[in-house]
């Protein structure tokens, strides 16, 4: 059964940032989506007012920030689906009141979406609902991308010399619980080593001190915010991805899709274990997994081309066989049968 969907956000297609993407995902399979961009800036009232005006003409709200936008779908008494990430689900239990109200926001959605295993299981002790995961997906025009001139890596020799310093990438928000300073700590007397970082946050200024502290100056790139095609191409000169999460108080990785999209590049991949990124990374076939030895992982994968080559092209098997739109999207549809 057809009807039109409204998907309020603060995050919108287009926009940097795993939500943002996630929503992109959504609206190019689920045709009778449509999103309503919600400014940061509003307050609680103009929020609601704007929202109850856009969803006049439509029969649903699908709704990716529990807190508020649940409260407001919750009011309007039409039915409603509450998808969650991870960090939004916590920062929703922060309170006591805050706790409260979103076990009935969950409880009265029509459905919950999450993008984890693990979050579902939170999900469900939480508030005794159920859950469906629906993972994050690459995009079809990275995968595009990662298809047009494929290189052999000059670091990946079947001798195993190395004709180049070894790069290691990472791409994401420049904040503190990304792990950039773990990884400075562990290159700091390492040779032949590059270690590019794309991305712009709050953060920058810390790492370019570590930077500067390690003398690590002639080793280390920050490129800050790039097109995607540019980003392609660095993961294509890329030899390793690492990004060594940290959880605190007010944030979390979901999950990872640039785990994903360095596993597009066949890039052997570097990642905190912990659950979400997990998922999105299996141990000792995709990626290694740490718990804090940052150093020792790179060390093994800089020592090691063969096992970087079989790590890399299992990780773009298991993504284009798992995590494109065609298959984790489309199990929305099945939330349009009612």
């Amino acid at each position: 059964m057809s009807r039109k969907i409204l998907l309020p956000s603060f995050e919108t297609p287009g926009e940097h940032g795993g939500i943002a993407r996630y929503i992109h995902s959504i609206t190019e399979t689920i045709t009778d989506v449509s999103v309503f961009k919600v400014e940061a800036g509003m307050g609680r009232r103009e929020i609601a007012q704007a929202v109850q005006k856009a969803a006049t003409e439509y029969e649903e709200l699908w709704i990716h920030h529990v807190l508020p936008l649940g409260t407001i779908a919750r009011l309007l008494g039409k039915p409603y689906v509450v998808f969650l990430h991870g960090m939004d689900f916590d920062l929703a239990r922060r309170t006591i009141w805050k706790r409260i109200l979103t076990r009935k926001i969950l409880r009265d959605a029509r459905k919950v979406v999450v993008n984890s295993e693990a979050l579902a299981k939170e999900v469900k002790e939480f508030a005794g609902v159920d859950p469906e995961v629906v993972y994050p997906c690459v995009s079809e025009e990275m995968v595009e991308r990662s298809r047009r001139g494929r290189v052999i890596r000059p670091t990946d020799s079947r001798a195993g010399e190395k004709t180049s310093p070894l790069r290691l990438l990472i791409v994401s928000r420049l904040v503190e619980r990304k792990g950039h300073l773990r990884v400075l700590e562990a290159i700091k007397d390492m040779q032949d080593i590059e270690y590019v970082i794309i991305g712009e946050g709050p953060f920058r200024s810390s790492i370019e001190q570590k930077i500067k502290e390690l003398n690590l100056e002639g080793g280390v790139s920050m490129l800050g915010s790039i097109s995607d095609e540019d980003l392609a191409e660095e993961y294509r000169k890329a030899d390793i991805f690492v990004m060594p999460t940290l959880k605190n108080d007010h944030d979390r990785e979901g999950f990872g899709i640039v785990y994903l999209e360095a596993g597009l590049f066949e890039l052997p991949v570097i990642a905190s274990d912990v659950p979400g990124v997990s998922e999105a990374v299996v141990h000792g076939k995709t990626g290694i997994l740490v718990k804090k030895d940052v150093h020792g992982a790179i060390k093994r994968l800089v020592e090691d081309a063969d096992l970087r080559r079989k790590l890399g092209k299992e990780g773009c098997i298991r993504t284009l066989k798992l995590f494109v739109r065609e298959v984790q999207m489309e199990k929305l549809k099945e939330l349009l049968l009612y």
